[in-house]
């Protein structure tokens, strides 16, 4: 496991890629360079395959925001 100052960081720049502030390639180097981080693959696992929103084959606005809630999650573990 990572550091919390390291973890921190990283769900920073999650933060920030959701937010359209940063690139996924951004936040996948910055994941990726980590050491065997449970918390850490999961959030990188959750944004790498975040389903779209409507449309074919997207989620419903309810499905979306369940799906957003895990996220957030994943998140909050990171930072504690």
């Amino acid at each position: 496991m990572r550091n919390l100052t390291q973890r921190k960081e990283i769900a920073r720049i999650a933060r920030a890629y959701l937010a359209g502030d940063v690139s996924y390639e951004r936040f996948a180097t910055e994941a990726c360079q980590c050491e065997q981080d449970d918390d850490i693959d999961e959030i990188e696992d959750l944004i790498t395959h975040m389903p779209k929103l409507g449309g074919l084959f997207g989620l419903s606005e309810e499905q979306h925001s369940n799906y957003m809630k895990l996220v957030e999650a994943a998140l909050r573990a990171l930072e504690e």
